[in-house]
């Protein structure tokens, strides 16, 4: 899906399996995930592509899920125990550190947990609110199974284990990974 902003601004979407997908060097100006890249094994390959993908000075942006750097509730192994095998979680400080071996500069990794914390609360009230039209559309059973695993999400990342990590970088303006763009 392409969209244009006026008439200099060209914003291209693709929904694709970004682990197989491949594309030519210096094809981005930026890129954007959200909520996603957690069920990507190998995130090391992963992130030294997107260098290759962005042009000299792109941007990267990611949203994605994080879990903490102590030992897990026994209740988030129990959650987690039912994504094995489609969910890799890295810790933030590990996160930071497989796009800074990517080449990545300028890196900053932040703990916006609350937010997501915030987020689940405020979509789990809306869909209470919003019962009935929801189990119109859908069903009774959709709905109490939605609203479980919201409550379950909550429940793990207020406790900590689950956290939420937003995380940018930059490719050099040149090929020296010490390129601060001054």
């Amino acid at each position: 899906m392409a969209l244009k902003f006026m008439d200099w601004i060209f914003v291209e979407f693709e929904v694709c399996d970004v682990s197989l997908r491949h594309f030519p060097e210096a094809s981005f100006d930026a890129i954007f995930s959200k909520d996603v890249l957690y069920h990507v094994k190998d995130k090391d390959s992963l992130y030294k592509r997107f260098l290759t993908w962005l042009k000299p000075g792109g941007k990267l942006l990611v949203v994605d899920f994080n879990r903490c750097d102590e030992d897990l509730s026994d209740a988030f192994k129990s959650y987690l125990e039912f994504r094995k095998n489609t969910w890799y979680l890295l810790t933030l400080n590990e996160y930071e550190k497989c796009i800074q071996n990517a080449g990545f500069i300028n890196i900053t990794a932040e703990d916006i947990s609350l937010l997501q914390t915030n987020t689940i609360v405020n979509e789990c009230e809306m869909m209470k609110n919003k019962r009935e039209e929801i189990i119109q559309k859908f069903d009774e059973k959709s709905y109490n199974r939605w609203i479980s695993k919201l409550e379950i999400k909550h429940k793990v990342t207020e406790s900590g284990n689950h956290l939420w990590g937003l995380f940018y970088g930059e490719k050099a303006k040149n090929n020296l990974k010490t390129d601060k763009g001054y």
